[in-house]
């Protein structure tokens, strides 16, 4: 164990953790939300994501008579709508010009 302890009564150094970690997770956000920016500024980047969303079968049913391969669909499901909300959030022009690239390899 750690040679400190903590006060749980102490308000003002609460408070100050508090602060300290609210602006770790706002510096963190910040830094989220200008790397998937730049990401899905190249081709590449939306590439990756255009394959993300295929592989997730966001549009596409998750039906299955099997329920365990029902569930790991919804799963894959649900990550791949947390993508898209990221995409939709920060930079939504973004997702037109990811389903264009679609639509080139369908071709």
């Amino acid at each position: 164990m750690s040679g400190k302890i903590r006060n749980p009564f102490d308000e003002a150094k609460l408070k100050e953790e508090r602060q300290e970690r609210e602006a770790q997770k706002a510096s963190f956000d910040e830094a989220f939300k200008e790397s998937l920016i730049r990401l899905l500024g190249t081709r590449d980047g939306k590439i990756v994501f255009n394959k993300l969303f295929s592989d997730c079968a966001l549009f596409s049913s998750s039906f299955d008579t099997n329920a365990l391969a029902m569930a790991n669909k919804e799963g894959k499901k649900t990550f791949g709508l947390v993508v898209l909300s990221y995409v939709m959030t920060y930079c939504p022009e973004q997702y037109t010009e990811i389903r264009k690239i679609s639509d080139e390899y369908r071709k």
